[in-house]
């Protein structure tokens, strides 16, 4: 079952569902998701490894972060693989799952965005990977809508996440 806008409204004031959300998306008119703007881009700096009881994530460098007043832009190379963090926060009750979509307007620009669950429980920032599929560099502004995130009733007794990423961490450090 999906959430409605007004019940997540709810759920943002009284529970802080997500932080650091606009006021704009709690005052939109209608629909079963929140818009989730981009708060950092990555680019890989090392190696990564997925083993069957080991994982390492590879080294990431910091292109650029939301914040201080600044506009920033980042220009996204073609066939450029990128992680991406999301200036809002989810607190996601053992009650509640969400889905993460990209927004059209990216897959219209060749930039595919990819994003997949929030488990009940997890807490922070969201973190995907996103990849210009095009043969054209696109420019991307700190703090634009990337995503839409869609939240889900869980029916039974869920098990809260207890995994690496939990606090909006980007990397398995």
């Amino acid at each position: 079952m999906l959430l409605s806008h007004e019940k997540l409204v709810q759920l943002v004031k009284e529970n802080k569902l997500l932080e650091n959300i606009p006021e704009s998306e709690l005052a939109k008119a209608g629909g079963v998701s929140f818009d989730l703007r981009v708060g950092e881009i990555h680019e890989f700096s090392g190696e990564g490894f997925l083993g069957v009881a080991e994982r390492k994530t590879p080294d990431t460098k910091l292109l650029a972060k939301h914040g201080n007043g600044e506009l920033s832009k980042v220009s996204l190379e073609p066939n450029k693989y990128y992680i991406v963090k999301t200036i809002e926060k989810v607190n996601c009750p053992k009650e509640l799952a969400s889905t993460i979509i990209s927004r059209s307007t990216l897959y219209r620009s060749g930039i595919l965005l990819l994003g997949g669950l929030v488990d009940p429980g997890f807490n922070g920032e969201m973190t995907f990977g996103m990849i210009n599929i095009s043969s054209m560099p696109f420019t991307i502004e700190m703090g634009a809508r990337i995503a839409n995130i869609i939240f889900h009733k869980v029916e039974g007794n869920a098990k809260e996440y207890a995994g690496v990423y939990n606090g909006g961490h980007i990397g398995t450090k």
